[in-house]
C-alpha cells in the first residue's frame, strides 16, 4: 500500500487543495475603489468557514486555511485590510456554502458559491449579507491532466468569486450603501 502511494505521489496522481496564493484576484479598476477614504483600512477578517480539507486520494477542495489566506490577501493588495484588528470599522465573515464539482470529464466547470456578511464593529450591525456565486471552467486542452486540472479550476472560480463580492462591494460604497450606517468614523 504505501508503495502504490508512493508511486502515485512521485507521478502527481495524489490529490492537492486550492493555493491560497492562487485565489487572489488582481486589482483592477472595478475592484479598487474610488471611495478609498470610506473603506480603506477598514477591515478585518471575522469568521471564515465551509471548507473542506483534501484528502490525497480524493478531490481537490479548498480549506477554511487557504480560504482564509486568500481572503487576508485579497483585502490586503486592495488596500482594505487594517493595520490592527482594533482600528477596524467593518468585520468581513465568509462562509462557502457550496463547492459544486463535476465528478469527472474532460470539461471541468466548478461553481462557487460564498456568503459574504460586513458588520459593523461598533454596533455589531449587519451591513451586507451577499451570497455571491462564480465559476471558472478548464478542459483537457487547457490542463489534460484531471487531478491538477480540478485543483486549478477551483482556484479560479474562488477567484472570480472574491473578484465578483469586491466589485460589489465598491459598487455598493460608491452608491452611498454605507454613507448612513453609522458605522464609518
Amino acid at each position: 500500500m504505501m508503495i502504490a502511494l508512493a508511486a502515485l505521489s512521485l507521478t502527481g496522481c495524489l490529490a492537492s487543495g486550492a493555493l491560497p496564493e492562487a485565489m487572489i484576484p488582481a486589482v483592477s479598476t472595478s475592484s479598487t475603489c474610488s471611495v478609498a477614504p470610506m473603506l480603506s483600512g477598514a477591515f478585518t477578517l471575522g469568521t471564515v468557514g465551509g471548507g473542506q480539507q483534501t484528502f490525497a486520494l480524493g478531490s481537490s477542495k479548498i480549506s477554511d486555511v487557504g480560504l482564509s489566506e486568500a481572503v487576508l490577501r485579497s483585502l490586503s493588495s486592495h488596500g482594505l485590510l487594517a493595520s490592527e484588528e482594533a482600528t477596524a470599522v467593518y468585520r468581513l465573515d465568509v462562509y462557502l456554502v457550496h463547492l459544486d464539482q463535476p465528478a469527472t470529464g474532460l470539461l471541468t466547470e466548478v461553481f462557487t458559491f460564498v456568503r459574504y456578511t460586513l458588520v459593523s464593529r461598533r454596533d455589531g450591525r449587519v451591513l451586507l449579507d451577499d451570497l455571491v456565486e462564480a465559476s471558472a471552467t478548464l478542459d483537457a486542452v487547457d490542463v489534460f491532466y484531471g487531478v491538477k486540472r480540478l485543483r486549478l479550476v477551483n482556484e479560479e472560480a474562488m477567484k472570480a468569486n472574491l473578484a465578483s463580492f469586491l466589485e460589489s462591494l465598491c459598487a455598493q460604497a460608491e452608491a452611498g450603501a454605507f454613507a448612513d450606517t453609522g458605522a464609518l468614523p
